[in-house]
């Protein structure tokens, strides 16, 4: 195999596969390319590439890893897809809905153009046992969710602080809250509402520090995901990821990593090793080069995208919208 790598701000979780390839190559985004670089040069024997075109096309990489200044993987995915490049990129595949229109029509009709989204979670052995129990369900109908990634602020890069860089918080962060929902329920999200602010970051001025977004599902359930970058410095670790189902029959709760299933006729009782786990650079590369879609697809991708554009407006209008499908047109 041959790997792209653009950009130096994503997860970059086919370099999980660097051991294995034939051939990695790098190029910056034109943004900060030196985050880009430095990465190449932990890499061993990785080429590195002035510009993302020169990558494209002098080295031919069998898929390419989109990981730019957040707001701008869109135009490398892009450029990917117009020459029929498979592409793995980190969130948000689209920070307008006319990137976003862009991507959709370079897919349509074209089954080999594919785009996969960097959602680990999915591979996780607790999302996966939330997702088979309410597929089985032992929970009974979905009635409400809650779910939230609350993270360490850290030090950050100045552009952080620019919406036009940074894309929002909810297209970078409760992206994962919300794919989460989405993944375990098997149902789309068709309205949400929402909130920002900032109050404890007010340096980074455009940059939100907590949002809230409550969703409507297809079946009428309803659930809240707030997002943070508030998790004390002195936590144990950078994240607490946490998806709670309330059904008709009982709870399904992800915390500190496990499924836990509660119903009206059992205790609380650990169900995370009912799913397998898995390894998110092997999946995610054969659904960007194979096309399997068990865990990932590119519907999956261009369906969360409109979610999060539309939850970062809802927020940012302080109104309820309802999700787009499957096109809409603006900047």
């Amino acid at each position: 195999m041959r790997l792209g790598f653009v950009g130096g701000w994503g997860h970059h979780y086919l370099r999980g596969l660097m051991d294995d390839a034939e051939a990695v190559a790098f190029a910056g985004d034109g943004r900060d390319d030196a985050a880009a670089r430095q990465r190449c040069d932990d890499a061993a024997d990785a080429r590195w590439f002035d510009d993302v075109t020169q990558l494209l096309d002098a080295f031919r990489p069998d898929v390419v890893n989109v990981g730019c200044v957040y707001a701008h993987n869109a135009p490398v995915i892009a450029a990917c897809l117009q020459r029929g490049i498979p592409v793995v990129s980190d969130k948000p595949i689209a920070a307008t809905w006319a990137q976003l229109d862009e991507l959709r029509a370079l897919c349509d009709g074209h089954l080999s153009r594919r785009i996969i989204t960097e959602m680990d979670w999915r591979c996780h052995a607790s999302l996966r046992a939330a997702r088979g129990a309410v597929a089985s369900g032992k929970g009974g109908e979905e009635v409400r969710m809650s779910a939230k990634p609350p993270y360490g602020f850290g030090t950050r890069a100045e552009w952080n602080g620019n919406r036009a860089d940074f894309g929002g918080m909810i297209p970078w962060v409760a992206s994962h809250a919300l794919d989460a929902v989405m993944f375990a329920t098997s149902k789309p999200v068709v309205r949400t509402f929402g909130t920002r602010g900032n109050l404890a970051h007010r340096a980074f001025d455009e940059m939100e520090d907590h949002t809230i977004s409550v969703v409507e599902l297809a079946n009428g359930a309803r659930g809240v995901v707030h997002a943070d970058f508030l998790r004390p410095a002195a936590a144990a670790t950078h994240g607490d990821d946490r998806l709670r189902i309330a059904g008709s029959e009982g709870v399904i709760e992800i915390r500190d990593g496990r499924c836990r299933l509660t119903t009206n006729r059992a205790a609380e009782r650990d169900i995370t090793e009912q799913a397998p786990s898995l390894k998110p650079a092997r999946a995610l590369y054969d659904a960007a080069v194979h096309g399997e879609e068990t865990t990932f697809s590119t519907a999956h991708s261009l369906e969360l995208a409109a979610v999060l554009l539309a939850a970062r407006d809802a927020a940012d209008e302080m109104r309820m919208i309802d999700v787009p499908r499957p096109h809409r047109s603006a900047s």
